[in-house]
């Protein structure tokens, strides 16, 4: 299977613009919302898993690339499980290998993406219907409070070593049985400037923030014993692009390092400089003049540097894991919720455009596709 090319996901963030980014998604057939998104995927059936399907890119030569889908909502503080155990608890008996990132969207509040969730939920749920087969699907939609979400997740582990992997105290005897045969697959998340958020900071970042979610659809059925068979779907997420600031929390618990190094994994996509100021300037007129005084700023004294990341890397059908079609049979954990450590963005986003023009010397950069995993590593690379 063929790596997930640059152009599958067509994608160049303006930051305050959300109207431009909202009618750059709409002509993106991966939008979810998008009029082309029906011609976009299909499902097809993965052979041995008893009538599980995954949702491919439709192409006129056959071949069979997973399809990577994209929706915008708000995230939920609710059920959020983003930290280093996931949503495990003991009191479920699930193995702390199969523990999974979780992540609830809601409608956003944002005007330009209100009407496109409930399009998005339109869309998802005729979906569902053609895949299913026992007529009772379950996993994909969770209710939150008076609105109804998109529950998506992501595993935490996969096979190989996870030596630089730290957790709760409660948790670190699971952990140790795993370490030697598992390794870990940390969230991406990227926030307003595209730089990957660390793993610590990741549930701060993300309560209540506004979000392009990027994710994969998943199907199987599931024959629990003496019960009805029913249908399962799952929302895997591939990476976390933030739209808006998040919410201030407070901090994280656990035994975190705060000193931890930036993931291996590279950032999610390159921005157009050009097309930003264009964007700033047509969406905001009267931010004009900070963005000519931060010019005249970075003319005047010194800039930070931008931090750079790892080749892409793509994903195959051939990674799909029979490990999601067991935890299907079970509820994910719910633990209480804990408060989550506050990450402060920039204000003045005009600003930070104009120091990243600064620093890229006024060099043209092109926008780079989606990542899913990147290759497995005995030890975690140091960035440089």
């Amino acid at each position: 299977m063929s790596h997930l090319a640059p152009q599958h996901l067509i994608h160049t963030r303006m930051g305050p613009s959300l109207p431009w980014h909202h009618a750059s998604l709409m002509k993106t057939p991966q939008y979810v919302a998008s009029p082309d998104f029906k011609k976009y995927a299909q499902w097809l059936e993965i052979a041995g898993t008893g009538g599980g399907k995954v949702f491919v890119e439709t192409t006129p030569s056959g071949t069979a690339d997973e399809a990577v889908a994209i929706i915008v909502g708000c995230v939920s503080p609710n059920k959020l499980f983003v930290g280093s155990k996931g949503s495990w608890h003991e009191k479920f008996g699930t193995e702390f290998a199969k523990t999974k990132f979780q992540v609830t969207l809601l409608p956003p509040k944002d005007t330009d993406f209100i009407d496109d969730f409930k399009e998005a939920l339109d869309v998802l749920a005729a979906s569902q219907r053609s895949a299913g087969i026992t007529g009772d699907n379950k996993n994909l939609f969770a209710p939150d409070s008076s609105s109804m979400g998109i529950r998506f997740s992501a595993s935490v582990f996969k096979e190989l070593g996870i030596e630089e992997w730290k957790v709760p105290t409660d948790v670190q005897s699971e952990l140790d049985k795993i370490k030697q045969s598992h390794e870990v697959c940390p969230l991406l998340v990227y926030d307003e400037q595209d730089n990957r958020i660390l793993p610590e900071k990741v549930a701060g970042a993300l309560s209540g923030t506004l979000v392009e979610m990027h994710f994969t659809l998943l199907h199987w059925v599931i024959h629990p014993k003496d019960q009805k068979p029913f249908d399962s779907f799952m929302a895997r997420i591939v990476q976390i692009c933030i739209l808006g600031p998040p919410t201030k929390t407070s901090s994280l618990p656990g035994n975190y390092r705060t000193d931890r190094k930036r993931p291996y994994r590279p950032l999610a996509f390159r921005k157009l400089v050009e097309e930003q100021h264009v964007a700033t300037k047509h969406f905001h007129p009267a931010n004009v003049a900070n963005v000519e005084k931060a010019k005249e700023i970075v003319d005047r004294g010194s800039v930070p540097k931008e931090t750079g990341g790892d080749a892409d890397s793509g994903s195959t059908i051939s990674e799909w894991s029979r490990s999601d079609q067991d935890e299907a049979e079970k509820s994910n954990g719910e633990t209480s919720a804990k408060p989550s450590e506050t990450v402060e963005l920039p204000s003045n986003l005009e600003v930070n455009l104009t120091l990243m023009e600064k620093t890229t010397s006024g060099s043209k950069r092109k926008a780079v596709g989606p990542v899913e995993d990147a290759p497995a590593h005995k030890k975690t690379r140091k960035n440089v």
